[in-house]
């Protein structure tokens, strides 16, 4: 039994893992996103500025940003459906699959039995003492 919860315990520590690994990966391209995006368009307005064509450099920046933002948009749908696979239900479920599999339920409700019946036999030996 200790090695079933061992098992599972090294099961949610992996899940845990790849749940931050995910996480981890979007606020990256989130974080890089930002940064760039927002230099670029202080680079595109300064020169623009400069050479008269703040409009046409405005767009341009806007177009790159919506481009890349497109992407992170997709990375963060994707990063949520990895991590709703890895949800807690579909663990418990996983877990359950693998107790009935390796018989984990029937040895706990053997153990069960066992102690059922050493408590049976205990009370009748007390009502047999009882009786003398």
């Amino acid at each position: 039994m200790d090695e079933f919860k061992n098992r599972v315990e090294d099961e949610i520590i992996k899940t845990a893992k790849k749940r931050l690994k995910i996480k981890r990966s979007f606020k990256v391209h989130r974080n890089i996103y930002l940064i760039v995006v927002i230099c670029f368009t202080l680079m595109m307005t300064t020169i623009g500025l400069f050479e008269g064509e703040f409009f046409e450099t405005v767009v341009a920046a806007l177009i790159v940003a919506l481009g890349w933002g497109i992407g992170v948009g997709i990375h963060f749908v994707t990063s949520m459906s990895q991590l709703k696979a890895l949800d807690g239900n579909e663990l418990e479920r996983e877990i359950e699959y693998l107790k009935g599999r390796s018989g984990f339920n029937s040895l706990e409700e053997q153990k069960n039995n066992d102690v059922f019946k050493m408590n049976m036999d205990r009370i009748k030996n007390q009502n047999s003492l009882e009786k003398k």
